[in-house]
């Protein structure tokens, strides 16, 4: 993902008037990049929450397909 940012962002996101926030998140990777801080910015507190959140939910459905009646979840 590091790689298709380094080699695809810098005509849309910099040159083109495209502001949505999802758009952020490259632009701040790109950031880090180039500015060899990108431990700090794959540690930093909320981008950890908001993958947990995902990555639990999808956990828990997976487990559920084992048929493990403790770890239900709806569909």
């Amino acid at each position: 993902m590091i790689c298709i940012v380094s080699l695809l962002s810098r005509q849309p996101l910099y040159n083109e008037r495209m502001n949505f926030p999802l758009l952020r998140v490259p632009i701040l990777m790109q950031e880090a990049l180039d500015e060899d801080r990108l431990g700090a910015f794959l540690t930093h507190r909320y981008l950890l929450a908001g993958l947990m959140v995902p990555v639990c939910l999808h956990l828990i459905n997976g487990l559920s397909f084992y048929n493990l009646p403790s770890l239900r979840f709806p569909p």
